[in-house]
């Protein structure tokens, strides 16, 4: 079970490290600094004028909340309120990778824009390039019946283009199916 919590500033520096390992699955392909990440908190994360809402996304055994343990880092980005869309982040702490908090991660993000933020539709892009997390975002999408397609050459990377997988998840199609499988 995971929570999505407030993106306080010692969260933020932490998923540097995690980010700065990934720089092929970003669509800004140079490292950060401390710096930049400080500023990157301060005038996008802490800035309630922003467009963008992060979290910090903990794990929770049941009734135990004080033993959490800091899984991954979200948002829900680009915000469009006049057309009630949005994109979706997502990254995972190496350390838990493959444990299934990703999925669970984007099933609360995913609640979250829907119920709190009363959007209705929510995407996403992942580069070819990064081949476990495509397979990720191709799960998430039909799991929840969205759409998706492949947008060519869309990412520059080790010498060569990479196509991307765009996602579109919809409120509706996410609560249905998210009932069907309860």
């Amino acid at each position: 079970m995971v929570k999505l919590v407030s993106a306080e500033l010692g969260y933020c520096l932490e998923v540097l490290k995690w980010r700065n390992d990934k720089i092929e699955t970003l669509r800004t392909p140079y490292f950060t600094s401390t710096e930049m990440q400080e500023k990157f908190y301060k005038e996008v994360i802490s800035n309630r004028n922003s467009k963008h809402r992060y979290f910090a996304i903990e794990s929770i055994a049941e009734g135990f909340y004080h033993n959490a343990e800091f899984v991954a880092f979200g948002g829900i980005t680009n915000i469009e309120f006049e057309n009630s869309i949005a994109e979706i982040s997502l990254i995972v702490n190496p350390e838990y990778a493959g444990k299934g908090y990703g999925t669970e991660s984007v099933e609360c993000l995913l609640k979250h824009a829907f119920g709190n933020m009363h959007l209705t539709n929510i995407f996403g892009e992942c580069y070819k390039c990064n081949k476990s997390a495509i397979k990720f975002w191709e799960k998430i999408t039909d799991k929840y019946n969205g759409y998706k397609t492949l947008l060519p050459n869309r990412k520059f990377y080790d010498h060569e283009f990479w196509d991307s997988l765009y996602f579109n998840i919809n409120k509706f199609d996410f609560y249905m199916s998210y009932e069907e499988k309860k």
